[in-house]
């Protein structure tokens, strides 16, 4: 049987923006544990600005169609979700400028997921916003000590559970859009985690919470807090910090679980950004640099690191610069694969050379975490060239269990650059997951025009039109007429 997969925008760090036509939203997850399972709580946030509010007793009110669901990625298995519609407080005119929120929880079990978002404004009834973001639903084994870091606006008692009830407290969250930036309006923000796993065994312990210089990781004086923790129970802890006075920059939130030795026995971090217009940080040009920010944050110092960076670089280069790469990476100087590197992404976006780079590293790690073998790295196999090169297909479709034809996939493309409608074939003659590509009908990639009859299990090589989907034909007529019909 063919299973069609539908492949839909990646956001960005795990959030980031679903956008068609004038709707939008920001997207995060945080997980905690509940039981034997983990319990996904999923935020949306969607600008007041990109949609439309509809008059309604009392003043105008906005309406948004919504849907989500977590998909496991080996069995392609829903596991939870929900289909829903959010409703915005009703306001007194009907152009607002205020973000809408909403949460909502299901309980899932740990493995690899893609979670599926779609989106309709319900007022303009206009097309579906779809996205999808690849999700690891992590085990809290007893070595794992930490939920995710949820921060939030203010810690509110709350007397009633209601949308953002958690612990007694009414905890609306801060929800990014890629990393946590906190600007003139954030004076203070208060961070909720739980903490599992703490042994009863009669011995002390307790959390070391700091704001960190993200340069030197150097602690901000005046934002830190300790606090002993309770062994053999599950802890639920929320701090404020007063960042009225915290300089603009980069840093880090820090959590340290410590014994009463000081010894430290587990830890979590979370990037943030920070804008105050009346404390901007004065320092050198030359010592604080957007390259030596990136080196730090994404480990550039690390030569390892680094060269399996360059060489997926060259993936989007001709044959003669894509050696730039290659040497780059047989190249045993530090700095001159650092120079290489941020002379690309500086060539693709000068003011912000970061933003194309998380762009790059998100199918980098989708490649890595999806194709992978012992033998070969993800980054390194075809499906993971053609997914850092191309992008996240259009469509995808599967085939694995036929009889009659070896395991295959049929990504497709709808445009890129100059070129539409192009396809690439991967099969897998050995059935054991290592998919090779057998045809492609793009620009200076292989072409194999009987492809079929490579797929084929029948020793005749004959081909059943049914085993290949129903693009069987397109596919065939593409091989036969002109690859590319905007160059005719």
């Amino acid at each position: 049987m063919v299973t069609r997969i539908l492949s839909l925008l990646l956001l960005l760090n795990l959030s980031g923006w679903a956008q068609a036509q004038s709707i939008q939203a920001s997207i995060s997850y945080k997980q905690f544990m509940q039981g034997e399972k983990v319990l996904v709580e999923t935020y949306i946030k969607i600008p007041s600005s990109s949609v439309k509010y509809k008059a309604v007793e009392g003043g105008f009110q906005a309406e948004i169609n919504a849907s989500y669901f977590f998909e496991d990625t080996e069995s392609n298995t829903v596991h939870c979700g929900n289909k829903l519609k959010i409703v915005s407080p009703i306001e007194k005119v009907a152009s607002v400028s205020k973000d809408i929120l909403f949460k909502d929880q299901c309980l899932i079990s740990t493995g690899n997921f893609n979670l599926f978002i779609e989106l309709q404004d319900a007022v303009k009834m206009d097309e579906k916003v779809t996205s999808a973001i690849p999700v690891q639903i992590k085990s809290f084994s007893n070595e794992e000590n930490f939920s995710d870091f949820l921060f939030i606006h203010k810690l509110e008692q709350a007397n009633a559970e209601h949308m953002f009830f958690k612990a007694g407290y009414n905890m609306t969250p801060i929800i990014p859009n890629g990393d946590y930036f906190f600007d003139d309006h954030i004076q203070e923000f208060t961070s909720y985690f739980e903490l599992y796993n703490i042994a009863q065994d009669g011995n002390k312990y307790y959390l070391d919470i700091n704001i960190l210089n993200l340069e030197d990781r150097s602690p901000v004086e005046g934002l830190n807090y300790k606090k002993v923790v309770k062994p053999g129970v599950n802890n639920s802890i929320a701090h404020t910090f007063d960042i009225s006075q915290l300089e603009s920059g980069n840093f880090l939130y820090s959590v340290l679980l410590k014994n009463k030795q000081n010894e430290v026995l587990g830890g979590k971090e979370e990037l943030f950004q920070n804008f105050n217009s009346n404390r901007i940080k004065k320092y050198d040009m030359a010592d604080f640099t957007t390259e030596k920010y990136m080196i730090k944050k994404y480990r550039l110092d690390s030569v390892v690191i680094l060269n399996q960076y360059l060489y997926a670089m060259g993936y989007s280069k001709n044959a003669n610069e894509a050696l730039i790469y290659t040497n780059a990476v047989g190249n045993e100087d530090l700095q001159q694969k650092q120079n290489i590197f941020f002379a690309y992404w500086n060539e693709t976006n000068a003011s912000n050379p970061e933003k194309p780079f998380m762009d790059f590293k998100i199918l980098f790690d989708y490649a890595n975490s999806k194709f992978g073998n012992q033998v070969l790295a993800g980054y390194k196999s075809d499906r993971g060239r053609i997914l850092i090169k191309y992008g996240m297909p259009d469509d995808v479709e599967a085939n694995e269990w036929d009889t009659e034809t070896h395991p295959y996939q049929i990504w497709q493309y709808y445009e890129f650059k100059n070129q539409r409608n192009i396809i690439f074939v991967f099969y897998d003659p050995g059935s054991g997951g290592s998919y090779s590509l057998a045809h492609s009908n793009a620009l200076s990639e292989k072409t194999l025009p009987e492809w079929q009859k490579l797929l084929s299990r029948n020793k005749d090589g004959s081909i059943n039109e049914d085993n290949f989907g129903s693009r069987f034909q397109n596919n065939r007529i593409i091989n036969q007429g002109s690859h590319h019909p905007l160059e005719e």
